[in-house]
């Protein structure tokens, strides 16, 4: 999966990248995130490679550092999730780390993240927060989705 360090590249570009990896050649759910603000909506995107930090899909292109989410609904191995880490320096340390502690302690309760995605956590890795049985504000549902924790705005917590 890489060296993971203490850059944004590291903490969140890097995870999400070994995840889209792990999910190629599947059909996929992409929300990105344009100049700090969910802007796209791009369903049914087939992967086909990830390479240098970009995804190459059969519905366009996409730099991995917008990307807010990725749905999907069969996972036929479970996702590895690189152990999170709490840095002491580096950006890191108040973007990333923030979102993935706070979330490290919602694990099997339904949250609902930026006003957007809902679901319940079940796994939190460096960077990256699974959910499942997930919907979103486009009115799509899906069984899985990963968001990127350095992207999460507010995230309110909701009885299932």
């Amino acid at each position: 999966m890489g060296v993971f360090d203490k850059t944004i590249c590291d903490c969140c570009v890097c995870p999400m990248q070994s995840i889209l990896k792990q999910l190629e050649d599947r059909s996929i759910m992409l929300r990105t995130i344009v100049e700090n603000s969910l802007s796209s909506n791009i369903p049914n995107a087939n992967i086909q490679s990830v390479e240098g930090f970009v995804l190459f899909t059969d519905n366009g292109n996409i730099p991995v550092h917008s990307i807010f989410s990725v749905g999907f609904d069969s996972l036929s191995d479970p996702l590895t999730l690189k152990q999170p880490k709490n840095e002491k320096k580096g950006k890191c340390a108040c973007i990333e780390d923030p979102a993935t502690n706070m979330l490290s302690n919602e694990i099997s309760n339904f949250v609902i993240i930026s006003g957007f995605i809902r679901g319940t956590v079940s796994k939190v890795g460096e960077g990256i927060v699974m959910l499942e049985n997930v919907s979103d504000s486009f009115g799509d549902s899906y069984n899985f989705a990963v968001v990127s924790t350095c992207s999460v705005g507010t995230v309110q917590f909701e009885a299932n």
